[in-house]
């Protein structure tokens, strides 16, 4: 079997807590792909955004630090329907 998410691959689970580099909690990351992987946000209002693997700074502390902002996050990335 090929590893291809991010727990096959860096053992990081689902569930885990995404952050901007701003320091901003984006959300807990649902799924990932070789090429990307879903943030999760809200509770009542859940959105879904799809950001590149590339875009993962560091994985450290439990948590998935990004190399976008916030408002990066915001106005580049388009919630999932």
């Amino acid at each position: 079997m090929v590893a291809t998410t991010l727990d096959d691959t860096f053992g990081i689970p689902r569930g885990t807590p995404v952050y901007s580099s701003d320091g901003e909690k984006l959300g807990v990351m649902t799924n990932a792909d070789p090429y990307e992987m879903v943030i999760e946000h809200g509770v009542f209002f859940v959105q879904h955004y799809h950001v590149r693997l590339s875009d993962v700074d560091r994985y450290d502390d439990g948590k998935l630090i990004l190399r976008l902002t916030k408002a990066q996050v915001e106005e580049h990335i388009t919630p999932a329907e």
